[in-house]
């Protein structure tokens, strides 16, 4: 009776360990889906956020940004809001700026409603010559059901002489 009782009892235990490893693995494929469901998402932000400032489109690309989301270039004071993002892709192209192109290396989730992205960018000039080229990070937040951009920050790869324009972006 004792060993039947010791029977039952591991055969219960891995029966449950089993089940355990199987909902685990079940909750990490799921995970894995949401992750990538999320990555993709920014993605096609990104594609929006690209394509809403080659078309000058100040709302396209604001509305990426969060409504209380601010861009923090290099050298300046952070950009909050999405009437002052506005003001600064108008600045921006005003400047020459013709074209930004976004390379995502990695998207991390954290939660359901916030994420962090990093990856490559380069800057290019009205006649498509590059300007400059560095890497960025966005803390990313649902708002309204949509993934957009919360902070936005880059730096430049170049040192100041390259931004003085005495060497050229590759």
């Amino acid at each position: 009776m004792k060993r039947l009782i010791i029977i039952a009892v591991v055969g219960l235990a891995l029966f449950a360990g089993e089940t355990g490893c199987k909902t685990k693995s079940s909750r990490m494929r799921n995970a894995a889906v949401a992750d990538q469901n999320v990555t993709d998402s920014i993605k096609a932000k990104n594609e929006q956020f690209m394509s809403g400032f080659q078309k000058e489109d100040t709302t396209r690309f604001a509305q990426v940004y969060t409504k209380d989301g601010w861009i923090i270039p290099p050298n300046s004071p952070p950009i909050k809001g999405r009437g002052q993002i506005k003001k600064f892709l108008i600045q921006t192209k005003n400047m020459g700026l013709s074209k930004i192109q976004l390379n995502s290396n990695e998207v991390f989730v954290d939660s359901d409603s916030t994420a962090v992205e990093t990856g490559t960018y380069k800057l290019f000039v009205g006649n498509g010559q590059p300007t400059d080229q560095g890497s960025y990070m966005v803390y990313w937040k649902k708002e309204g059901g949509s993934w957009r951009m919360f902070r936005d920050i880059w730096n430049s790869d170049m040192s100041p002489t390259d931004q003085q324009g005495t060497n050229k972006v590759q």
